[in-house]
């Protein structure tokens, strides 16, 4: 009896542990003003080694450029740090690439963290110095041909950023590692049947939703047209708070709008599912909230269709509806966006003020018919004054609705007269 017993609280705590592994969060930092924009997305894993060594390169990224900024004294500099990452994780490892962007300048790290040694894995814990050696220097030579001097690659195998998922070993070269002229980091990708690398195959537990699935006319209200309607929108998510915040807006009777990141949707892909269920709709504000102004126009469209793209593939729905990350748009910017493209007009400034009560008060004060409130689902401040912002303007006698509900009524009622 005493062997049973033990065996099966060995086996609690082991499932306690290997759901542990799979429990992963997305940190976000959003800041901006006149002279910077700072959009930073990172992984946190329950795992104290590298959730410690991720923190501390975001931290620490992120303190040098507002150290740079305080010394930048010039009015017309207009700079930007953005962070985003890759992650892979089966029952033995977890992967994660940071990239970071500082204007023009590139950076990245890699973490490939082994659960079973409780330890960071090097290249060689995968493949041969050898094997690998031949196998990249074929791809760079037909990659590359003659831009690389291939003679440096000897020199660089070791220090090789490198990446690993169920199908490819991705291997990174940061700037002039193999060219003195060479100034984009080189990234390859080789097969792991190439190097004989067994890895887990990743297998989607969820089946896939299709548009039918999610009966958008039985979950959207009907909104008399002589009613005060507003719109909650909420930006940058999903994230930990998300959940929580669609339950509220459930249990009160209310829907709102989630302009979510593409790189966060499979992460919160149950979440995103359930926020469809309640009725509430989804927009597109880029794949990791890139400064749009400054890129160039492929680079808009990549970040639009990446997000279309995984949205579709993971929820089956398809968003109409943009709002550009930092609100940051003009003209050129609005040529190349089919969607509807959605600001506000009222600004809670929730990344900024810590009060429940303020918070609260930006976005009841000088709501109107027709107000569409800018929040964001990432701050725990948002999630506490939700309640009071709903029951208050409730009190005020408004129907909250979707943006494209707004719209439709907005259209009837000028057809209306």
């Amino acid at each position: 009896m005493k062997t049973k017993l033990l065996f099966f609280l060995f086996l609690f705590l082991f499932v306690g542990c290997a759901s542990k592994q799979k429990t992963i969060k997305i940190e976000t930092i959003i800041e901006e003003n006149n002279h910077y924009k700072i959009g930073i997305n990172y992984p946190i894993t329950e795992h104290q080694k590298i959730d410690r060594a991720i923190t501390n390169y975001v931290n620490t990224s992120y303190q040098d450029f507002l150290n740079q900024q305080s010394k930048n004294i010039s009015l017309d500099s207009l700079e930007e740090l953005n962070i985003d990452y890759t992650l892979y994780q089966n029952k033995d490892l977890i992967s994660i690439t940071l990239f970071k962007t500082v204007n023009e300048e590139e950076d990245m790290q890699t973490y490939t963290y082994s659960y079973k040694k409780g330890d960071f894995l090097s290249l060689e814990d995968f493949v041969s110095s050898k094997d690998i050696y031949s196998t990249v220097n074929t791809i760079l030579f037909e990659r590359f041909g003659n831009v690389l001097d291939l003679s440096l690659l000897k020199k660089n195998l070791h220090t090789t950023l490198f990446s690993i998922d169920s199908e490819y070993l991705y291997l990174y070269y940061p700037p002039h590692t193999l060219s003195n002229t060479y100034l984009d980091t080189i990234m390859i990708d080789i097969p792991l049947e190439h190097l004989n690398i067994k890895q887990e195959k990743t297998v989607n537990v969820n089946h896939e939703v299709v548009p039918s699935e999610v009966d958008l006319e039985k979950v959207n209200s009907i909104i008399e047209m002589n009613k005060k309607v507003i719109a909650l929108t909420f930006d940058d998510g999903p994230s930990s708070y998300t959940e929580e915040i669609i339950s509220i807006l459930k249990e009160n009777d209310a829907v709102a709008t989630f302009f979510i990141l593409g790189n966060k949707v499979k992460t919160y892909e149950n979440v995103l599912k359930k926020s469809l269920e309640y009725g509430n709709e989804l927009g597109n504000h880029t794949f990791n909230h890139k400064w749009l102004t400054k890129l160039k126009d492929e680079e808009i469209k990549k970040q639009i269709q990446d997000t279309q793209d995984v949205i579709y593939e993971t929820l089956g729905y398809t968003p109409v509806l943009f709002r550009p990350s930092y609100g940051s748009i003009n003209k050129r910017v609005r040529s190349d966006i089919s969607l509807d493209v959605v600001l506000w007009n009222i600004d809670t400034m929730d990344w900024k003020y810590k009060s429940v009560s303020k918070i609260k008060d930006r976005a009841t004060i000088n709501a109107e018919d027709g107000s569409i409130i800018l929040m964001h689902d990432t701050y725990e401040r948002t999630k506490k004054a939700l309640p009071e912002i709903i029951k208050t303007l409730k009190e005020k006698d408004f129907v909250f609705v979707t943006i494209s509900e707004l719209k439709q009524i907005e259209n009837l009622r000028k057809y209306n007269g």
